[in-house]
């Protein structure tokens, strides 16, 4: 029994029939003004490698303090502060509790005192 295909692949007679569709200088051109391919420097991202262990994981570190606040609970005030931790930037800092940046990471601190 022979090969129901016969020596030809599935693929080509659709390869055959294939025309790729040409686009001339105009519609190229026409496509580019329209805003949406011009180039905006503010869409660039300064990227800084991380450093990165052989398990995969890295180390954060604090790189500064941004702000101080207090919080008021019924019977006490607990001091928090804004850090800014490496590889993030300044609109993603998170508020942490002072004492335990103070134990953890004192060297932020000698600035602000």
């Amino acid at each position: 029994m022979g090969d129901p295909l016969g020596s030809r692949g599935v693929t080509d007679g659709i390869r055959a029939n294939y025309q790729p569709e040409v686009c001339d200088e105009s519609r190229l051109s026409q496509g580019l003004d329209d805003g949406k391919n011009v180039f905006d420097p503010s869409h660039v991202i300064d990227f800084t490698p991380l450093e990165i262990g052989e398990d995969l994981s890295y180390e954060e570190r604090p790189v500064r303090i941004l702000a101080r606040e207090s919080r008021e609970l019924r019977n006490r005030i607990i001091p928090f502060v804004k850090v800014q931790w490496s590889n993030y930037e300044e609109r993603e800092a998170t508020w942490e509790p002072e004492t335990v940046m103070k134990e953890s990471y004192p060297y932020l601190f000698e600035a602000l005192d």
